[in-house]
């Protein structure tokens, strides 16, 4: 008998992409929060309409979860196993189609099970959201009442921010001098901040896009192999996410602190003699940044030796809400 045979088309793929993850992150076995995860990225499936019905904050909990995730990166080589967890996960939303008298498990009887789950993130993650089996089961009725109705003209769909990484705004002056992998990184931090609802690309965009491509440091003469990237990774990701809203429409610009990050990365090539702007000299310049927060998480992180007066990363000084502030002019978003 074929295990999947039970699985909605929608419920496989995000059982598959769980399984990538997990790989991805080196885990030994598969547990619900992968799944979780897996699920929100499929931005059609019943379960990620359901929380719009609810008016769940999806950027915030997608950045939970992925933070989860990298702080429990492990070192496991080979196939991800299901959990005893994740076992029982399935066995809830087994119950849970038979309960609705519904033919297959899909998504959003996924979400309801996940929500049943004991585990203490989990519990915390969907208390923080104000989810629960008995609100989502709910909504996750109307949902179909509403699909029903409008058959005939077809279901009615929530529209959803695009997700497809923009390319780099020429705005800055700068994208025809970066090397490919500074443009391959620039690229996934206008996607972070179009995703995160933010109006500007600011240096703590690209340093989360930098640190999550190892790759992009290679040849630029940064000792990389002392740094914890899960733990700094997750530290941005959580500066970023506590101002995330909702995801834009149109692509971010860069903001004036990338742009003069750039200017400064420009005159040290000029200085150089080179003809590109490498990661390498960006990143020098985003640790020179006076007071920023990229530049402070480093610094504590011991990757750099910072004036002594450099202010403590959570010393109240310049905080984790000050670099990335909801727009109030034209670049917004910017420290003061």
């Amino acid at each position: 008998m074929d295990f999947y045979q039970f699985f909605s088309f929608s419920a496989k793929k995000a059982i598959y992409r769980a399984n990538e993850i997990a790989a991805q992150f080196s885990n030994q076995y598969l547990e619900p929060e992968h799944i979780f995860y897996s699920t929100l990225n499929l931005r059609s499936c019943s379960a990620v309409q359901v929380l719009h019905t609810l008016e769940v904050h999806l950027p915030k909990l997608t950045y939970s979860l992925e933070a989860h995730l990298y702080g429990h990166a492990a070192s496991y080589k080979g196939t991800a196993s299901f959990s005893r967890r994740t076992i029982e996960l399935l066995s809830e939303a087994m119950k849970e189609i038979k309960r609705l008298h519904h033919r297959e498990i899909g998504t959003t009887h996924l979400l309801i099970a996940l929500a049943q789950d004991r585990a203490p993130f989990l519990r915390e993650l969907m208390a923080d959201h104000k989810l629960d089996a008995k609100r989502i089961r709910n909504a996750f009725i109307t949902h179909l009442k509403g699909y029903s109705h409008t058959a005939w003209t077809g279901p009615v769909r929530i529209p959803e921010a695009p997700w497809t990484p923009p390319k780099p705004s020429p705005e800055s002056g700068y994208s025809k001098m970066l090397s490919p992998p500074l443009r391959d990184a620039m690229q996934q931090a206008s996607s972070l901040t179009q995703a995160l609802g933010h109006e500007y690309v600011q240096p703590e965009h690209l340093a989360c896009a930098l640190l999550q491509d190892p790759a992009a440091f290679t040849d630029t003469g940064i000792e990389t192999g002392q740094w914890n990237r899960g733990a700094l990774l997750v530290r941005l990701m959580q500066h970023l996410g506590e101002k995330a809203t909702t995801p834009m429409a149109r692509p971010p610009q860069p903001g004036r602190r990338l742009i003069s990050i750039l200017s400064a990365a420009y005159g040290s090539i000029i200085k150089l003699g080179t003809v590109e702007i490498a990661v390498g000299n960006v990143f020098a310049a985003m640790l020179e940044e006076q007071d920023s927060f990229v530049s402070r998480l480093f610094h504590n992180a011991g990757i750099y030796d910072a004036p002594e007066e450099e202010a403590e990363l959570d010393s109240g000084q310049s905080g984790d809400g000050d670099d990335i502030e909801p727009p109030d002019d034209d670049d917004g978003a910017e420290a003061e």
